[in-house]
């Protein structure tokens, strides 16, 4: 009967601190990034600040949910180019319990406001982070994101335009 107790006893334990780790997350982020454009033997670097919010749910390591990122950026052609993004996606992270975060976004559709007068369209996007969770409230979070996009002003381009890059983020990850 006295083991029967300590057990019972234990996995309350247990569930009461699984439940009390669930819930929304609400994570807001900034940060810094810069890459590549290329489309067909065209190449442009581009550098510039993001802004985003991801809006899920955690449950003990893991968290799901979805991620909206709004960046602008200028590119380094002659004459230099505004690029734009405003992309909601799907996210999904894995917190390790050693002060580290893995996580990654899809966007299926995925656009780019390109210049004065050019919508690039019909892409999709991915997020690849790593992110240090040692400190109270603030994650520091290094970033791979890769784009591709098949449209602009809704015509088929003949090379697709592919961007890749790095970005630097701080997020404040809570968890209701």
């Amino acid at each position: 009967m006295k083991k029967l107790l300590v057990l019972l006893t234990v996995t309350a334990g247990l569930l009461v601190n699984q439940a009390a780790q669930a819930g929304l997350l609400l994570e807001p982020y900034l940060g810094y990034s810069n890459g590549k454009i290329e489309q067909g033997s065209t190449s442009n670097d581009y550098k510039g600040t993001q802004y985003g919010l991801r809006l899920g749910y955690s449950v003990l390591f893991f968290a799901i949910g979805l991620d909206y990122t709004a960046a602008k950026y200028k590119d380094d052609a002659t004459p230099e180019n505004d690029l734009e993004i405003g992309d909601a996606g799907l996210f999904v992270a894995y917190k390790f319990p050693i002060l580290l975060r893995a996580y990654a976004t899809y966007v299926p559709s995925a656009k780019m406001d390109y210049g004065t007068s050019t919508t690039l369209e019909d892409g999709t996007s991915t997020k690849l982070g790593l992110g240090f969770t040692g400190l109270p409230l603030v994650n520091i979070n290094l970033e791979y994101q890769m784009a591709e996009y098949k449209e602009a002003n809704s015509l088929t381009l003949v090379d697709k335009v592919e961007t890749t890059g790095y970005a630097l983020t701080i997020s404040a990850p809570f968890t209701f």
